[in-house]
């Protein structure tokens, strides 16, 4: 970034159920925040990106299938991203419109909804990104998220009910992206590099057009809203250079059907 804020990305390939490590580029002086996507759809069951051990160096991540599951899952690939913790100032993407970016980590997350509050106020559209960056317990979990303001959003883990209907989740440490939604980041070049937006969606495959071509896009979703409170994922597939598709995606245990 131009303020001089760091932001590696890359797509993983073969990445299952087993533990698999991953290093940066160039090392972080904290551990930044990492956000992930599943972004093939290899196999049909539903799967959670996990991560754990996320340091300066790298982070460790797998798919984790439902709790009922006692199979192995396919080869995904998994778009990544790390962004050094701060706050990257008004305009200082370069892009169109002023972007705000705040990257931050949050302990104590559990499935009891928690008031994030951000260091900034961002105007017009928000978005937001979390993805727990440890696996203090292992059953599976997503990011559910409601009340998306200026200033703050409420967040929760929200564990699947597979095999038993018990849904108390230990603390994980959240990592966290706050930004401007619609809006593009550019390099110290004024090279744009990326893009924001929101989108709406439910069970079925929808088709989404960026504004640019990119080589090789890194695309990761999330801060998906309780509109609907059944559990769920996100799924990502067909990445080109202009356009992607994507659907909400329940687990197997579940009727497939969700609001948007």
């Amino acid at each position: 970034m131009p303020n001089g804020k760091r932001i590696f990305g890359g797509i993983l390939e073969k990445v299952s159920d087993r533990w698999k490590t991953v290093y940066f580029p160039v090392g972080f002086a904290a551990p930044p925040v990492v956000l992930a996507q599943v972004i093939s759809a290899n196999e049909a069951s539903a799967v959670a990106v996990r991560l754990r051990n996320v340091n300066g160096a790298g982070f460790e991540i797998r798919l984790q299938e439902q709790e009922a599951s006692s199979t192995s899952h396919a080869y995904e690939q998994v778009a990544w991203f790390a962004a050094e913790q701060g706050i990257s100032p008004s305009g200082a993407g370069g892009g169109s419109g002023d972007f705000d970016m705040e990257a931050f980590l949050a302990s104590g997350a559990t499935h009891n909804w928690q008031t994030l509050n951000f260091s900034q106020t961002y105007a017009g559209a928000q978005g937001f990104l979390a993805l727990p960056q440890t696996t203090n317990e292992v059953d599976p979990v997503t990011v559910r998220i409601q009340n998306l303001v200026g200033n703050s959003v409420q967040a929760r883990l929200q564990e699947e009910t597979s095999k038993t209907s018990e849904t108390n989740h230990a603390a994980e440490i959240l990592g966290c992206l706050a930004f401007n939604a619609n809006a593009s980041l550019a390099d110290e070049q004024g090279i744009v590099f990326a893009e924001t937006g929101s989108l709406s969606g439910n069970n079925q495959w929808q088709t989404v057009h960026l504004q640019r071509n990119y080589n090789t896009p890194v695309i990761v979703l999330g801060g998906v809203s309780f509109a609907d409170g059944e559990p769920l994922t996100v799924r990502v597939r067909n990445v080109g250079s202009d356009s992607f598709e994507f659907r909400i995606e329940e687990w197997d245990y579940q009727n497939g059907s969700h609001a948007a």
